[in-house]
């Protein structure tokens, strides 16, 4: 009766050491390093990500892919939507790779884009795009016009010329249903 209970008593001793050795000891790069997680409103931001620096001797290119890439990225969306006229996509591909152009459009889809002047410039640039990028770009009209309806149509009426384009994206996307 005596041995059972001192088996018992000796896993348990054995049990936790190799507990305390795992969870205190061993090396936290093994483990999610919960102190550098915090939770932001909808999801984890982690902050492995480099917060954006600036030094001024970027082109715009390289300094959009800095934006969208930082962890503080969202803070540098009105100076991304004022950098995205002068974009050139071409070189933006060549340079930053295959999808650096669709990575830029997902970036910006997932932001709120307000004010009359950013919703304008995404109108102007609304035959820039081909293919995937023309589906992406559409999306994103279609989320700021969702978002502030009236502010879209402001913008839209001061540059008639895009009025088809602007109209054919929204019916793609059955915004109007």
């Amino acid at each position: 009766m005596q041995k059972p209970r001192m088996f018992l008593i000796g896993s348990i001793i054995a049990v936790g050491i190799i507990s305390i050795f795992i969870f205190w000891i061993a090396p936290k790069d093994r483990y999610h390093d919960m102190a550098d997680m915090k939770n932001e409103e909808d999801g984890i931001v982690d902050n492995s990500i480099p917060k954006l620096n600036i030094d001024g001797n970027e082109d715009d290119e390289e300094l959009i892919m800095k934006i969208i890439t930082a962890r503080d990225g969202e803070e540098y969306l009105a100076k991304a939507l004022e950098l995205l006229p002068n974009i050139d996509f071409d070189r933006l591909e060549h340079v930053y790779g295959e999808g650096s152009v669709l990575e830029l459009l997902e970036w910006l889809s997932e932001r709120r884009i307000e004010g009359e002047a950013n919703i304008m410039v995404l109108i102007d640039m609304a035959d820039e795009f081909y293919r995937e990028e023309s589906s992406k770009f559409a999306e994103i009209i279609a989320n700021t016009y969702r978002l502030d309806k009236l502010k879209f149509i402001r913008a839209l009426a001061k540059t008639p010329e895009k009025v088809n384009i602007m109209t054919l994206a929204l019916h793609e996307l059955r915004v109007y249903d």
